[in-house]
């Protein structure tokens, strides 16, 4: 049994490994695809965590603890980003064959990591998404 079943964390924890493929997602499109289809990845971003932020407010879980979700979610992305970038996660690594595509896609990574372990939980709106995506771009 692979690990992520079996693995139990704090709120947001589950949500920011939604977010952490989508990022990866991101990098790959912009380094091999040439950008194209980055724009509706973000807005995914962005409608998984209004869906996941309203269904916890649903359930009854106070505003306070819903943005610290979001902070959570949004560590534990870039803390994943960062292994991936970084080869730690092996299977999960960028897998671009030309050299140079490679590199630019983890340096675009590694600079997302830290907007995105750094961004407020409770700015997680499409706009910030956007924000913290903004870095995988250079």
């Amino acid at each position: 049994i692979d690990p992520e079943f079996a693995i139990y964390g704090p709120p947001g924890l589950d949500v920011g490994s939604l977010l952490y493929t989508y990022a990866m997602a991101y990098c790959f499109r912009r380094v091999a695809c040439a950008g194209d289809g980055c724009g509706s990845i973000i807005d995914a971003i962005g409608a998984c965590w209004s869906r996941y932020a309203r269904a916890a407010a649903d359930a009854g879980l106070p505003p306070g603890s819903v943005s610290r979700a979001g902070e959570l979610a949004l560590g534990f992305a870039g803390c994943e980003i960062a292994r991936t970038a970084l080869g730690i996660a092996f299977e999960r690594s960028i897998r671009i064959h030309d050299a140079g595509e490679r590199r630019r896609g983890r340096r675009r990574a590694r600079s997302g990591s830290a907007s995105y372990a750094s961004a407020s939980g409770a700015d997680m709106t499409r706009s910030s998404c956007r924000r913290s995506c903004a870095s995988l771009r250079n």
